[in-house]
């Protein structure tokens, strides 16, 4: 199925992914996510995998803007939008 739509017919967004009955891209992220969790979850602790969810940002200068994130911090935040408590992930 094809749409036929110009940003002049004034189409919304949210109209666009109704009519072609996809999902928004930032709930398609956050499921891939919390599979992976699962996935890494079910492997051996000492795996290499376990290490990389636990890594911490090194202290130390930091450069200009907003700071960095880990991986476990940006899953926190998801798991708060979708109002989880972050004790019960793992």
């Amino acid at each position: 199925m094809f749409l036929v739509v110009t940003w002049k017919d004034g189409v919304t967004n949210a109209e666009v992914l109704s009519l072609t009955g996809q999902m928004r891209l930032q709930n398609v992220i956050g499921e891939r996510r919390f599979w992976f969790v699962g996935h890494i979850l079910q492997i051996a602790p000492e795996h290499l995998a376990h290490s990389a969810m636990d890594w911490t940002l090194a202290d130390g200068r930091r450069r200009r803007g907003r700071p960095k994130k880990s991986w476990q911090s940006t899953f926190l935040d998801h798991l708060q939008a979708r109002r989880i408590s972050g004790v019960r992930w793992r």
